[in-house]
């Protein structure tokens, strides 16, 4: 009920700042049976993101990160957060060659201002999905031996190489991950400043995998192996302008 107070799920409290001269950590702590958490010495220097973490939380729900900003006199009440409802993230490593993916191979769905992520094993074809995604910035990461995450991802992070980023605010149903053969693509230091404009820009886009063209990934390079039933279909994905 909208207003009741939840007991038992896990805030996070991370700073904002993560840089490796100041950045402490996350710290947690559980809500009481009034929903109310305490947590003292805490770092006062700068800003902070206040957070529900995702396995603790009930019903494909979901409690946004908020920054609060910690007063001088050394006391910060953030006043009410609310629980919204989580969005479901669902789609498929396709791997270029048309192999099969490797068993047991997990992705992993973090966020960019809490300290928090979730994970979730695809099944034999690819397919995977995860209940309870917060309404902001995600990342989409997954290790593949021998593969690395394909640059014709729209969401394409080369900050770091290997893993998409990019805006949650529905449900995202049809997110085809294509991985390629080959080491991680690492970026051009030369155009540095190129790069993290755009890594920057990713977090005002929507979440993408694919190209709208699927040309660059044809049917019968995701078919499945001799003598297993091929994969589902790449959907086709209508990007926004």
């Amino acid at each position: 009920d909208q207003g009741r107070p939840v007991s038992g799920i896990s805030v996070g409290i991370c700073q904002a700042d993560r840089s490796g001269l100041t950045f402490l950590g996350a710290y947690d702590v559980g809500t009481d049976e009034k929903g109310r958490i305490s947590l003292s010495n805490l770092p006062a220097d700068g800003d902070l993101f206040v957070y529900g973490l995702m396995k603790t939380m009930k019903g494909g729900q979901a409690l946004p990160a908020k920054k609060v900003t910690p007063k001088n006199d050394g006391s910060t009440d953030i006043g009410d957060v609310s629980i919204v409802p989580g969005h479901t993230l669902a789609g498929r490593i396709a791997l270029s060659d048309g192999k099969q993916l490797p068993p047991r191979t997990r992705v992993l769905i973090g966020r960019e201002g809490a300290w928090d992520s979730s994970t979730v094993e695809a099944a034999e074809d690819g397919t995977f999905s995860i209940a309870g995604v917060p309404p902001e910035v995600v990342t989409v990461t997954a290790r593949v031996q021998g593969y690395r995450l394909s640059a014709k991802n729209r969401s394409f992070e080369l900050l770091n190489g290997f893993s998409l980023k990019g805006l949650v605010s529905g449900d995202v149903e049809d997110l085809t991950i294509p991985y390629e053969p080959g080491n991680i693509i690492r970026p051009n230091l030369n155009d540095r400043q190129a790069i993290y404009e755009k890594y920057k820009r990713l977090s005002t886009q929507p979440l993408v995998g694919v190209t709208r063209s699927l040309e660059e990934f044809p049917q019968e390079a995701v078919a499945g192996e001799p003598g297993k039933p091929a994969p589902k279909p790449l959907p086709r994905i209508e990007l926004p302008p």
